[in-house]
């Protein structure tokens, strides 16, 4: 299999000017680059770039994946939009670690499994991940915790270490925060371990943000609108809601639970001998409903065959005297259906002398007698016999 990496950088907050991608432009030459979007694979030779350079000058989001098994997402954020040291608990280890960039954080997420080697097409995952950002930024701390999820599985952290608070809406089925961690190759027995300590989903995350919001001085309300209004800031709700909880003490939804890396692996492990055990049994179950289904099916064609007398031994020379391979193996899997007719009514003596009379009939016939012979269905002669 012949290389392949892909990377594709956004920028969401704001385009690039006709100088920046000029700029831009300096690290490739067969890049796809627009005002918003750098777009390059590789079959051979790499990226000429520093990601961490190009997220802190001029991009806000990075996916990267290459067919050896590496998956990875780097996420460009203000840094006053989030809780750094509640940041630092999720981004542990290698395969999630944070980087100040100026006045910006740079959340780094990356998975290496080479098992996973495989072909995959571009543009596979961009579409999905890019809400990851947003829903950061609104105080969702569940892309932060599949980051430490990560870290976990690849064992960056030792078994003694604590588990960070975990926050609602873990036991998510679909969605950008279902697309991360099929993206991060997540374990669903570790997820689903997790999600034992996490609350329901919640939609606003603050449910004291509005009162809080009404209260502040009318001065700085009619300072911050004007603002909005003159410059606006995109990030200007995720900055209020972290002023919020700075100034309440709030973390909506976040839950301490006391956990060890090793106790929520040992937990995994226990829902995953369930869950197999409980797969097997439904296989089991599966397996004995197609087994009755076929016994069924078949007892009720025998009876059928077994009901039209003679005629089934008619259909048998008709295939015969078609004089075609195909119609043989049908004259012969007949006979078997047959055979087995005549043992479960105690007549096999009679079966085998109709087969015999079969062949000596088309005794020419030799590519059929010999489909007979190898299916067992009529003794082969006595040596010297002719």
């Amino acid at each position: 299999m012949s290389e392949y990496q892909y990377y594709e950088f956004l920028a969401i907050d704001r385009p690039l000017s006709e100088r920046e991608i000029e700029q831009v432009r300096e690290y490739s030459t067969r890049a796809e680059i627009t005002s918003t979007r750098f777009v390059n694979e590789y079959h051979w030779g790499d990226f000429r770039g520093d990601p961490y350079k190009f997220l802190g000058k001029w991009f806000d989001v990075m996916v990267y994946y290459a067919n050896w098994g590496t998956h990875r997402l780097m996420m460009r954020v203000p840094a006053d939009a989030l809780d750094g040291a509640l940041v630092k608990r999720y981004c542990a280890a290698d395969s999630a670690h944070m980087k100040s960039a100026g006045d910006n954080l740079i959340l780094d997420l990356e998975v290496n499994q080479e098992e996973q080697w495989e072909y995959e097409e571009a543009d596979t995952y961009t579409s999905s991940l890019v809400p990851v950002r947003s829903a950061l930024l609104a105080g969702d701390y569940r892309p932060l915790y599949l980051g430490w999820l990560a870290c976990v599985q690849s064992h960056d952290l030792a078994e003694r270490d604590a588990e960070p608070p975990v926050p609602p809406g873990l036991a998510m089925r679909s969605g950008s925060l279902k697309a991360l961690a099929d993206f991060l190759w997540i374990d669903q027995d570790l997820l689903a371990a997790a999600a034992q300590a996490s609350g329901p989903a919640e939609t606003a995350g603050d449910e004291g943000f509005g009162d809080w919001l009404a209260g502040l001085p009318q001065a700085e309300k009619d300072r911050l609108l004007l603002k909005f209004t003159q410059d606006p800031d995109v990030h200007l709700t995720g900055k209020l809601r972290r002023r919020y909880r700075d100034t309440t003490g709030r973390t909506p939804g976040l839950r301490q639970t006391g956990r060890t890396v090793g106790e929520l692996l040992r937990a995994a492990e226990e829902l995953r001998a369930e869950r197999e055990k409980e797969e097997a049994k439904r296989k089991a179950e599966e397996r004995a409903r197609r087994e009755a289904k076929a016994a069924r099916e078949r007892a009720e064609h025998l009876a059928s065959l077994a009901g039209r007398g003679d005629a089934s031994w008619e259909d048998v020379n008709r295939l015969v005297e078609a004089k075609q391979s195909k119609s043989y193996a049908e004259a012969v899997t007949l006979l078997k259906d047959l055979q087995e007719i005549a043992i479960n009514a105690g007549a096999v003596a009679d079966f085998r002398s109709r087969v015999a009379a079969i062949c000596r009939e088309h005794a020419r016939r030799v590519n059929f007698v010999g489909q007979v012979r190898q299916a067992g269905l009529l003794p082969d002669p006595p040596r010297g016999s002719a």
